[in-house]
């Protein structure tokens, strides 16, 4: 060595001027001696060296040159020597040494099978599993765990990791309470955090927050890790019995990745290699839930979708499984049979299929869905061979259906439009992909505001399945969010909104271009909603309570207000035409999005003398007459206060102006879900056609409010907001008859007045109005009054308001 620079340097034998040596046959031989000596001295700076070899794994983990030197010794004599002298351990910076030992022992054994041969010949495996045991933090067990999975990888050192049979009792125990552990031992407590533990997770850059989010994504990688070292095992027959265990089994299916660690297939991955072996399928379908389970994941958004679906198809295929599984399958895997290509996988539907056909000793129900898919099948073959001609006759009858269905479903027959698209998918020839999606799509709606989310999630799968690419179809997987987000299944409906807003920033749509934001502001609270529900520490925070710091508790981060309402007219995307931008497509892709339900008691005798058509206002029609009815209120859900409910609404009568209009107060009562009004209220108006079209521009807003009940001698209290919506005149207008029924789904506000519930708020009104012709009497009334605003004021009051309560459904019209 140079005797300049051994002079410069304050430490004899100095790792980082040992490198610089030119001289490669005395390179090596300081750096042997440097790994022989290196455990046995107590200088400081040891981690300086130690932090160097770290990165150079890191940066270089196929390099041979260290391996050949002894850098495994070195490395588990370290790990010894922290475990063993903790007043070592605790001198200088000695404390970071055994959790970078560690890890530059996984680094060099990630990729090859011979630096893994040698890190066992060198002994690495007993340190590591203490450290595997907790001796140290979850840190160590961190990199522990990491290393002892790539050795368990190689089939050449796998027996030697096996031999230590503590190891996979271990990892199941770690795998089941890693989240628990570093929320409690490091989350929980910001004040209280290890100084090596911060500095080992942001490196020094950032403050609490960031050590936050690295403790979730460090959190994540010891739990995946655990799996990826049990799943070396779960190839292994013998070893079946011990991670078939109930109690662990069923927690696999919620055991994932996370979005900070989305490459790992974590619980589902394990459960795949289980359900390779006949040892192993057999716990799995026995296993409560698991089943459910398995299904939501292969109808769902998830990276390892297919994983699932092999595993359902698995069983089915074992006769000694497919009794217990078969009539919860069926149903999930007839929805994905139209599937193409699943990634890598091809073919995918045809082999969902093949096995179904197979399928045996199930429910009436089973045998029907599979009928109709093998059916679908065979259709698909005879139109193949069908002209041309009858195929364009039955995809325009298919139409025409559709047609009727959008129609019902504006008028809100949501039940009745579901029937038409079924009638349309039944006549809409198999080839014609793109528009049997549409109708899927469309009855996924309607059954979405039927209440129904399973159907829901049936129907959307089948379009997602179908539509080129998989799983990409924007409004399929808003609305399977949705209906996921219903049943409270929060990883589903998670995925599902991310795809959403995805495939949203990605659209070509002329409407969302214009827009500053193409994500809706709905989806975004959504996911926010669906971020916390399913937030990594939610168990380990309600277990052990929320984060403290400095003597104060925040709240539990799974807890917070759910601001993730159901989207509205009143907070969507409604252009000035009235139609959402995620709704009715005029062109290619014809499909519904609202709902409502038509006034059915109507006096018929009427109807033909006062219907007027949108098309008849515009050439001579005023309206004189204008009648708003609140009927009911659903979904309500009352918080255990007395209180009562009413309905105030805005009416716009012109120059800027609105009128503002109230029902009376009924007391709430707790447990009721629906609440009756039955009131109408009747105005007279006057207006010309180009108050008409002013009206076309504006809505009516209602708000459900509720006011405390006073107490004797007590003043009346001021009223809450309890939800909003709107409904467009021009809705109205350009309707039969010029009036409408239908349900509102009211937003609820930020601070939830009602009890937490998972269906919509809805509030069914009636809106009509009333035509005459148009009498040019302007020019007189201008020159008898000089008033030109007269005829121009729509909603102008003239008479008097009119309350009418209608309790039976009769016409409240004067």
């Amino acid at each position: 060595m140079d005797k300049a620079s051994s002079q410069e340097c304050p430490y004899p034998g100095c790792f980082f001027c040992v490198m610089k040596e030119g001289n490669p046959s005395k390179r090596r031989s300081c750096i042997l001696k440097f790994f022989r000596d290196l455990p046995s001295q107590d200088d400081d700076g040891q981690v300086l060296p130690i932090s160097g070899l770290w990165n150079t794994a890191m940066a270089h983990p196929n390099d041979p040159e260290f391996i050949e030197l002894g850098i495994f010794e070195c490395m588990s004599a370290l790990i010894w020597k922290g475990l063993k002298n903790r007043r070592w351990l605790s001198h200088d910076q000695n404390i970071y040494i055994p959790y970078y030992a560690a890890h530059i022992i996984g680094s060099y054994t990630m990729n090859m099978e011979e630096f893994a041969e040698r890190a066992v010949e060198a002994g690495v495996i007993p340190p590591l599993v203490e450290l595997l045991r907790g001796r140290l933090t979850w840190v160590e067990q961190r990199v522990a765990v990491r290393a002892l999975g790539h050795l368990a990888t190689y089939p050449s050192t796998f027996p030697a990791v096996a031999n230590h049979g503590e190891i996979l009792e271990l990892a199941i125990q770690l795998a089941m309470s890693s989240l628990e552990i570093v929320y409690s031992h490091f989350y929980q407590f910001p004040d209280r955090r290890l100084s090596y533990h911060c500095d080992l997770l942001t490196r020094g850059m950032g403050g609490v927050e960031m050590e936050s989010r690295k403790a979730e994504e460090w959190a994540s990688q010891l739990q995946c890790w655990s799996l990826q070292l049990i799943n070396c095992f779960a190839f292994k027959p013998e070893f079946l019995p011990t991670l078939c265990k109930p109690e662990f089994l069923v927690n696999l299916p919620v055991m994932w990745g996370g979005l900070v660690n989305e490459n790992s297939p974590a619980g589902i991955g394990l459960l795949r290699t289980i359900c390779q072996h006949k040892l192993g399928r057999g716990p799995v379908s026995a296993c409560s839930g698991m089943i459910e389970a398995l299904c939501n994941i292969a109808r769902s958004s998830d990276d390892w979708q297919y994983m699932a679906i092999e595993c359902l198809l698995w069983m089915l295929q074992d006769p000694n499984t497919s009794h217990k599984v078969v009539d919860k399958a069926v149903p999930t895997l007839v929805d994905l049979a139209e599937i193409t290509n699943l990634g890598d996988h091809k073919k995918l539907g045809d082999s969902i299929v093949s096995v179904l056909q197979e399928c045996s000793s199930m429910g009436n129900r089973s045998r029907e869905l599979i009928e109709e898919t093998v059916n679908s099948r065979q259709r698909l073959k005879w139109e193949k061979s069908m002209p041309k001609e009858d195929l364009h006759i039955k995809q325009a009858a298919a139409l025409v259906v559709k047609l009727e269905g959008n129609s019902l479903f504006s008028s809100g027959d949501i039940a009745g439009a579901a029937e038409k698209y079924s009638e349309a998918l039944s006549l809409c020839p198999m080839r014609s992909k793109k528009e049997r999606v549409v109708l899927y799509s469309n009855r996924a709606q309607c059954h979405l505001l039927l209440q129904q989310p399973l159907v829901a999630i049936s129907d959307a799968t089948r379009a997602l399945c179908l539509h080129n690419p998989v799983n990409r179809h924007a409004k399929s997987l808003w609305r399977r969010a949705q209906a996921y987000d219903m049943l409270g299944l929060a990883k589903e409906s998670l995925l599902d909104a991310i795809l959403f807003i995805n495939e949203c920033s990605q659209s070509n749509d002329p409407d969302l271009s214009m827009r500053q934001n193409k994500v809706p502001d709905y989806a975004e609270r959504l996911v926010k909603k669906q971020m916390r529900a399913a937030w990594l520490f939610k168990e380990a925070a309600l277990k052990h309570g929320g984060v403290h710091r400095k003597g104060e508790e925040r709240e539990v981060y799974g807890n917070e207000t759910d601001d993730s309402e159901w989207e509205t007219a009143s907070e969507s995307d409604i252009g000035d035409d009235g139609r959402d931008h995620m709704g009715l497509d005029d062109d290619e892709e014809e499909e519904v999005e609202g709902h409502g339900e038509k006034w059915k008691n109507r006096d018929k005798s009427s109807d033909k003398n006062d219907k007027t058509s949108a098309k008849g206002m515009r050439h001579g029609y005023s309206i004189k007459l204008a009648e708003v009815k609140i009927v009911e209120a659903r979904n309500v859900e009352v918080k255990s206060s007395p209180s009562s409910l009413f309905v105030r609404f805005y009416l716009y009568a012109g120059s800027n102006r609105k009128i503002e209009l109230s029902t009376a107060e009924i007391c709430s009562r707790s447990g009721h879900e629906v609440m009756i009004w039955n009131q109408s209220f009747c105005l007279e108006c006057q207006g010309n056609e180009t108050a008409v079209e002013q009206l076309k521009q504006e809505s009516v807003v209602f708000e459900l409010r509720r006011r405390k009940t006073a107490s004797f001698m007590r003043k009346r209290s001021r009223s809450e907001l309890v939800g909003r919506g709107e409904l467009s005149w021009k809705s109205v207008i350009e309707s039969d008859g010029m009036e409408t029924e239908r349900f509102v789904v009211m937003g609820e506000t930020k601070d939830r007045i009602l009890e937490d519930y998972n269906k919509p708020l809805l509030l069914k009104i009636a809106l009509k109005l009333q035509a005459s012709k148009l009498v040019n009497t302007s020019k007189r009334v201008e020159d008898l009054c000089g008033c030109r605003d007269y005829n121009e004021t729509m909603m102008d009051v003239v008479s008097q308001l009119k309350h009418g309560h209608d309790r039976e459904g009769r016409e409240a019209w004067p």
